[in-house]
């Protein structure tokens, strides 16, 4: 079973995981303590520390916009060629140009997302519901790969450029 990490397992960060759960192993990073009241899968570990995180290949950062250049500037001394670091941020030029920024030099890979939904929207599944996808810094591989999963969640995938959907 592929794993992969979630940064921030606030309101949407607890989403996140409901939609990917059942195909990841999921390792769980938060700045506060993550309470035990979500039913967490055997495959799930919660990380003390954020080294932990970085043992994934792909990172999905669900952590409000107004700390998401912090999240990448500390993180970034843990970054390798193998990683793919996705947003899920309702805006996309804010964390391409930070992507573009702190992964300059890099071969570490970025993935813009805005999945067009939260808890309320997703309580009862997901079918149907709009996630918005852009390549970026990713190669054609990691796209696909995603992009292949959320089709399968029978989210509705629509492809779009951050000057697009900004």
């Amino acid at each position: 079973m592929k794993q992969i990490s979630i940064v921030g397992f606030g309101r949407f960060g607890k989403v996140l995981y409901r939609l990917l759960k059942d195909d990841f192993s999921i390792i769980l990073y938060n700045r506060n303590k993550i309470e035990e009241d979500t039913e967490f899968t055997t495959a799930t570990i919660i990380a003390s520390e954020i080294s932990e995180v970085y043992k994934s290949d792909v990172i999905f950062y669900a952590v409000p916009i107004e700390s998401f250049e912090e999240v990448i500037t500390t993180h970034r001394k843990y970054f390798q060629d193998r990683h793919l670091l996705i947003d899920v941020l309702s805006v996309k030029m804010h964390p391409a140009k930070v992507f573009a920024e702190y992964l300059k030099g890099h071969q570490t890979q970025a993935m813009r997302t805005h999945p067009m939904f939260g808890p309320d929207s997703s309580k009862f599944g997901f079918d149907g519901l709009p996630m918005i996808i852009d390549q970026f810094m990713a190669d054609t591989s990691n796209f696909n790969f995603w992009k292949k999963v959320f089709a399968n969640k029978k989210l509705n995938v629509i492809e779009m450029s951050a000057r697009e959907h900004d």
